[in-house]
């Protein structure tokens, strides 16, 4: 799943930017996700990288349940 609540939460804790920056836009490009902050800057990341945190927050998830 990708929306901009969750980049913005990758943004800051994989990529570690300030909580200030938001994820405004993104594009999925092949294998990439080119995100746009709204202070008109951007990143691009591995979409893989992404998907590894995402899969990481959701072990995390299950561990605490059980």
């Amino acid at each position: 799943m990708i929306n901009l609540e969750l980049l913005t939460e990758f943004t800051h804790e994989d990529l570690r930017y300030k909580s200030v920056i938001k994820v405004v836009s993104y594009r999925i490009n092949v294998n990439w996700i080119e995100l746009q902050f709204q202070n008109v800057m951007g990143e691009v990341v591995k979409l893989e990288r992404y998907y590894n945190w995402l899969q990481s927050r959701r072990e995390e998830k299950i561990n605490q349940i059980l």
